[in-house]
């Protein structure tokens, strides 16, 4: 899972990376008023492909290689169901990723608030087709 910065919020991504899965995290301030600095932790554990010889063409995971804590900044949110800021998530490499939501988020002035979670808590990437292939 490579990290992209993309420039300014708005931006057009180029997404003609061989992305094979792209992952949404929408986050909405439901407040009336801004919300600043708003820091988050996403977990994300990595696992090594292994060919699977019984299934032409298939994978299963091996052994974790990665089990790490990546910390987010934003620096504001606008209030209001229209105004969310929106993460993307994709896997640039050629092991299995697991990346688990945040369940809550550290304010500017140090309020821990808590998430509303999808069901499923976190997104799984298989392994990206255009690194395993080359």
């Amino acid at each position: 899972m490579g990290r992209m910065s993309g420039g300014k919020p708005g931006a057009i991504a180029d997404l003609n990376l061989g992305i094979n899965y792209l992952y949404r995290c929408r986050i909405t301030n439901y407040a009336s008023t801004p919300i600043f600095k708003a820091s988050f932790s996403f977990r994300a554990i990595f696992w090594e492909a292994i060919k699977d010889e019984a299934n032409a063409g298939g994978q299963h995971n091996g052994k974790m290689t990665l089990n790490t804590v990546w910390n987010f900044e934003i620096p504001k949110i606008e209030p209001g169901k229209d105004s969310p800021f929106d993460l993307y998530f994709f896997n640039m490499t050629s092991q299995f990723v697991q990346v688990l939501l945040p369940v809550q988020v550290i304010l500017f002035d140090g309020q821990i608030a808590n998430l509303v979670q999808p069901i499923s808590y976190g997104m799984h990437f298989s392994p990206n087709p255009s690194v395993t292939s080359r």
